[in-house]
């Protein structure tokens, strides 16, 4: 017998199986946003399913759910919600993006660092009701603070996360993008 067609009305099972991979990842990112929320919003936040945004290293596809996992759990944002959808989701799209480019894990946790540490103290700074003369030193300050706040996140759980997912995908034979060394 040859090998079946992997084809059908949705198109190859590579694709419905990258889909659902996507998804996944999406629904990951907003159970953890939902799950931790006290940490997840606000000016001081640990969101741990930033930690999710390295997952493009092993998978590209993971890009397209991450940014409808960030945008899902943003329309949870009590503060402004425009700006979490347009710019936090922005932000986690261009690091998500960025990051499927590297193939080094350890400069893969970079992008969302520092895309987040421009974007999110900008949604701060502009949700506020700062003078014009105080902007700058909310938004640095801010940008301080959501630079450690997602180093920690990406560098000390999203790394441990990209070599468990890794080892598991190699044990049950799930095909990821290789890695520098």
């Amino acid at each position: 017998m040859g090998r079946q067609n992997e084809t059908g009305a949705f198109g190859s099972r590579n694709l419905i199986l990258k889909l659902a991979r996507g998804a996944l990842i999406a629904a990951a990112y907003i159970a953890l946003t939902i799950i931790l929320r006290p940490f997840s919003f606000g000016i001081y936040q640990l969101r741990v399913s930033e930690s999710l945004c390295l997952l493009p290293v092993l998978f590209p596809e993971a890009v397209l759910g991450l940014f409808i996992g960030c945008l899902g759990a943003n329309l949870l944002s009590t503060n402004n919600l425009l700006l979490d959808l347009t710019l936090g989701s922005g932000a986690t799209l261009l690091a998500a993006y960025l990051t499927s480019k590297i193939h080094n894990r350890y400069l893969a946790a970079l992008p969302p660092v520092l895309c987040n540490a421009v974007m999110v103290p900008l949604i701060i700074s502009l949700s506020g009701t700062f003078e014009k003369d105080t902007f700058l030193l909310t938004y640095f300050t801010n940008g301080g603070i959501v630079l450690v706040e997602q180093f920690i996140v990406c560098y000390g759980l999203g790394l441990p996360l990209l070599r468990l997912v890794r080892y598991v995908a190699d044990k049950l034979g799930i095909p990821v993008r290789e890695w520098k060394k």
